[in-house]
């Protein structure tokens, strides 16, 4: 597998932080996956670890176009994080948005988009697009540090 993975850096020393990662298959082989997290402050902390499957996917060339990654820079905090753009050729890939945060309440799944997993401090979400173009998107959980990625997977159809 191959990650694309964004630490959200804790506005004060101490705080809980949270680390987002998309893995993606490398080849068509059908295998079985595994992942594991570790703490990397040492803290005893609550670590939640979220796995989910797209199925219908293309075997190869599985992203179109690179990903978009972001996150708030220090101690500021937002109201939400724009991540993207992500340019996309193909009319009919899937958007897959995920978002953490170290603050804020429930997320909001942002327009057009259907959450796949979601816990108090992260969010899965996706959409399918319906025509080739730059495509941005949002987290948002109120007030809060945010890191966030952005992948088109191409449909195997």
């Amino acid at each position: 597998l191959r990650a694309v993975e964004v630490p959200l850096v804790a506005a004060v020393a101490g705080e809980p932080s949270s680390t987002l990662a998309l893995a993606i298959p490398v080849s068509s082989v059908h295998s079985t996956y595994s992942a594991s997290a570790t703490l990397s402050n040492g803290a005893a902390e609550a670590l939640y670890v979220e796995c989910t499957e797209l199925t219908g996917m293309a075997n190869t060339n599985v992203l179109d176009g690179s990903p978009a990654t972001a996150a708030t820079s220090g101690s500021s905090t937002a109201g939400s994080l724009t991540v993207g753009p992500v340019t996309t050729t193909n009319n009919n890939d899937v958007l897959v948005l995920g978002c953490a945060t170290d603050l804020g309440v429930k997320f909001v799944p942002d327009t057009g988009f259907i959450n796949l997993q979601m816990q108090s401090r992260e969010a899965l979400e996706f959409a399918s697009v319906t025509a080739p173009a730059s495509y941005s998107q949002a987290c948002k959980s109120g007030s809060a540090h945010y890191t966030g990625n952005l992948a088109a997977f191409r449909q195997a159809h």
